[in-house]
């Protein structure tokens, strides 16, 4: 799956969730979004499991420190 693909996808899901329109890039933490505290964290996890209909272990979790890394993650479960 195309990165640019993931990458408006999950642009789509964080902002139904945050109620922030602001678009994120790869380089985007939570940090950086207004709304994505610990809560719409979890929230946003679930979202993107229940979209690609995945699973992420909590390593993968521990290892998303911006969307790049999670757009990686999503990428390999998929091509699993």
């Amino acid at each position: 799956m195309e990165r640019e693909k993931i990458l408006n996808d999950l642009n789509n899901i964080i902002s139904e969730i945050t109620f922030n329109t602001s678009i994120i890039n790869e380089s985007s933490k939570a940090d950086d979004v207004e709304g994505w505290d610990s809560l719409a964290h979890i929230n946003i996890i679930l979202a993107i499991e229940k979209f690609y209909n995945i699973t992420f272990t909590t390593s993968d979790m521990l290892g998303m420190a911006n969307v790049k890394e999670l757009i990686d993650i999503i990428i390999n479960k998929l091509d699993a």
